[in-house]
């Protein structure tokens, strides 16, 4: 995947700080596989390293290093048009919940549940700065 800008002398939103453009596929083709998660978190790691396991060549080692897994939002009638994205780590897919995942491939951020805490896709905690109006890590304050 090579990200490609649509605006290359204005990379980025000057609201928001986000990059503009998309991922597109370069090289080979792509399979992508959809697989219905368990929603409780012991069983989701479960199921996904069973399937790792039984993948040649596949562990979470690999999976870790700039991660290769994605979430999908639920469509209404399962035709799989539900908004995609991620490319999540091995530890974040694993440990959010199925909520925290969506939330994050949708806004970038999620409420940890447990702590109440609002963090990134790193897992660093975030708030919303009223003078620049984003979203970003706390440490810059």
């Amino acid at each position: 995947m090579v990200f490609t800008s649509t605006d290359p002398a204005n990379p980025f939103d000057p609201k928001t700080g986000e990059r503009r453009g998309s991922y597109k596929q370069s090289g080979g083709s792509i399979i992508e596989h959809y697989i219905f998660l368990p929603e409780k978190q012991a069983d989701r790691v479960k199921f996904l390293n069973d399937i790792v396991e039984k993948a040649t060549g596949t562990y979470p080692g690999n999976l870790s290093i700039g991660g290769h897994l994605s979430y999908r939002n639920p469509s209404p009638n399962n035709d799989h048009s539900g908004t995609h994205g991620g490319s999540f780590t091995w530890q974040v897919f694993t440990e959010l919940s199925i909520e925290e995942l969506g939330e994050l491939q949708n806004k970038n951020y999620y409420t940890e549940k447990s702590t109440g805490a609002i963090k990134d896709r790193t897992g660093q905690r975030v708030a919303y700065d009223h003078s620049t109006k984003k979203v970003e890590t706390t440490t810059r304050r």
